[in-house]
């Protein structure tokens, strides 16, 4: 059984509940707890205490990429008093200077506000991701670009070596869950792009019928030439569930409902999903 639960996300119809710009999403996949962000405060914290959920039971906490709408709450974790076989998976780009904008002009900072040494958490507990990881017996980590992808999310800039340069996301990570009606993806942004990533998913399970997606898409500036290509490759291929959350944009999740119906759902802060 796979449960996914949303700690955090943009929007919120529940009581008692406070939604931000960022994801934070608590799963229950073969007894074991994964953390899949943590938005941009201690807002996933206080959700998770409201619905029940004890966060210190956490497995494993996944950092999708270096954003502050995904990674900045995770300054506000209780390591000390957590699971002492946790493991933080992270990407060592997550750490970068991040800009959104393309130039020095018009950039504001979006990565993380802290740094690794800020954290409290072990150094045998981080395992520093480039490509895969298992999670469980069912259960992998994978990055999304081993290379650079010109699909990525245009206006965005990272700084390296004391350069700064585009930004292609190659610290992005997806999860997938291979579940007996198919494999539950769960992506933080698709910056890297939606089919970028999907392809991804057919190079590591090919052929394999896919039971949900579930995340941010980043399709708010998506053109109509960019949409239909989705809505193509979507057409092309087996799936139940689509979950467009976060950054995927309100007029894209409008269109997509729009075309698949009620196959493509509508998911906010304190939702629960059971696959």
């Amino acid at each position: 059984m796979f449960i996914v639960s949303v700690l955090c996300e943009n929007s919120v119809r529940r009581r008692g509940l406070k939604a931000e710009h960022g994801l934070s999403l608590w799963i229950e996949v073969d007894n074991q707890f994964l953390l899949f962000d943590t938005g941009q405060s201690a807002v996933y914290l206080a959700n998770a205490a409201h619905l029940g959920i004890d966060i210190r039971k956490a497995d494993h906490i996944i950092l999708s990429h270096g954003h502050y709408d995904h990674g900045n709450g995770l300054i506000s974790f209780p390591f000390e008093r957590a699971n002492q076989k946790l493991i933080l998976h992270v990407h060592p780009l997550a750490f970068s200077e991040r800009y959104a904008g393309s130039s020095d002009h018009n950039k504001r900072p979006v990565g993380l506000n802290w740094q690794l040494a800020d954290l409290t958490v072990r150094s045998d507990r981080i395992d520093w991701t480039d490509s895969s990881a298992y999670l469980t017996e069912q259960t992998q980590l994978h990055t999304v670009c081993e290379k650079p992808c010109e699909t990525v999310s245009p206006g965005f800039l990272i700084k390296q070596d004391n350069l700064q340069k585009k930004d292609y996301f190659l610290d992005e990570q997806i999860l997938i869950s291979r579940q007996p009606d198919g494999l539950v993806i769960i992506c933080g942004c698709c910056h890297s792009g939606f089919i970028q990533m999907m392809n991804r998913v057919n190079e590591r399970y090919p052929g394999e019928p896919i039971h949900a997606i579930i995340g941010g898409f980043h399709l708010g500036s998506a053109t109509n030439a960019q949409m239909e290509e989705i809505e193509m490759l979507l057409k092309s291929i087996t799936w139940n569930y689509l979950v467009p959350m976060h950054c995927t944009g309100r007029q894209a999740w409008c269109r997509l409902r729009s075309v698949f119906g009620e196959k493509c759902l509508l998911f906010e802060t304190g939702d629960v999903l059971t696959i």
